[in-house]
């Protein structure tokens, strides 16, 4: 982990601000914002778009919830037939 700083909050309008010392500034005059658990991270915006890695990050985990009324239920498909028989 890197240098820690320790920065003030003020309140700009009707909302709260942080002054980020110079030299942990990014590029650009924009960030972007996160949340992730109880730290508020702030990165450099990027025109890029988001690669597939962003997008599946993003998506809930894969699979019914254990509390899934459906998942129980056979499934909708018709068993594999010979054609011939």
């Amino acid at each position: 982990m890197g240098k820690q700083y320790t920065a003030r909050l003020f309140r700009t309008g009707g909302s709260r601000a942080v002054r980020i010392p110079a030299e942990l500034l990014p590029p650009g005059d924009e960030v972007v914002i996160t949340k992730e658990g109880d730290a508020i991270v702030i990165r450099a915006a990027s025109d890029r778009c988001p690669t597939m890695g962003d997008l599946l990050a993003d998506l809930p985990a894969w699979g019914p919830a254990e509390d899934d009324p459906w998942a129980d239920l056979p499934d909708p498909l018709p068993e594999a037939r010979d054609p011939l028989a």
